[in-house]
């Protein structure tokens, strides 16, 4: 009885997602949004957790080297706290340096482009032209089609564009807001990772205790062990990464230096 309570149950519930989806999506949207600062705080916090371990191990290692001593519980806070935020300080300025690299080789190529565009206008104008120059039939039909695609963008924009510029100005509105949720997402979730980290055992602790409650012993060892093993595979993957992408770039960074100098000096 209690199975087939379950079976009519996950039906009704199935009918209603089908026939309410448009009303499941929306608040599916709203509650994505709702969390979407918190869902950008534990990222940042499991992408940055192997890089604040790394830091937290070396400082409490050189710790106990120097004074020959295990650390007390304050110098462990105070430890954790000085590697989240040079975590912190070394993704943002990976991130800026980033965009400092990209957007700018984006502006040159775009105002190359821009600059060079007149220039392909007017060969592909002149090719055409002496193509044309050499049969009269396709002559009055290129001079045909010129004279119908300048009226079509003399209509356009007298007519279709000024009605456009309203919708225009939403879409930049609206991306300008967009930008600046992105900020406020960012900001928000800097700050919730730096307390997640800073309390991670505890919330471990919470999420252990949440699963034997919620899950038989068994299922309850087996769901945590495979989440750790998750959590090992995945953290070990972006520290590798981190890694590896650093020496790349180290490395490229060197040689495009020293062939930069060479052919300076060839030159």
């Amino acid at each position: 009885s209690l199975g087939a309570i379950y079976v009519v149950i996950a039906g009704i519930i199935f009918f209603f997602l089908i026939y309410r989806s448009d009303t499941v999506k929306d608040a599916l949207a709203a509650l994505y949004s709702a969390l979407k600062p918190i869902l950008t705080g534990v990222v940042i916090a499991f992408l940055i957790n192997p890089l604040v371990r790394l830091f937290e191990k070396a400082i409490l290692k050189v710790r106990t080297l120097m004074k020959k001593e295990e650390p007390t519980a304050i110098e462990k806070k105070s430890t954790r706290s000085i590697s989240i935020f040079i975590a912190l300080v070394l993704m943002i300025s990976a991130i800026i340096l980033i965009f400092n690299l990209v957007i700018p080789q984006v502006i040159a190529s775009i105002q190359g482009v821009i600059a060079e565009f007149p220039g392909y206008v007017d060969t592909a104008i002149g090719e055409i032209q002496s193509f044309a120059d050499k049969n009269h039939t396709v002559s009055e039909g290129f001079l045909t089609l010129t004279q119908e695609i300048t009226q079509d963008l003399n209509h356009w924009l007298t007519t279709d564009l000024a009605d456009r510029i309203s919708s225009i100005a939403t879409v930049l509105a609206s991306g300008l807001m967009g930008v600046l949720g992105l900020i406020y997402n960012l900001l928000v979730g800097i700050i919730l990772s730096v307390y997640l980290l800073s309390g991670k055992e505890r919330f471990l602790g919470s999420f252990k205790k949440a699963s034997y409650a919620l899950l038989d012993d068994s299922k309850a060892e087996f769901f945590i062990k495979t989440m750790k093993k998750v959590n090992y595979i995945f953290s070990s993957a972006i520290l590798g990464k981190i890694l590896d992408s650093t020496i790349i770039g180290v490395l490229c960074f060197i040689v495009t230096g020293v062939l930069g100098i060479f052919f300076s000096a060839i030159a």
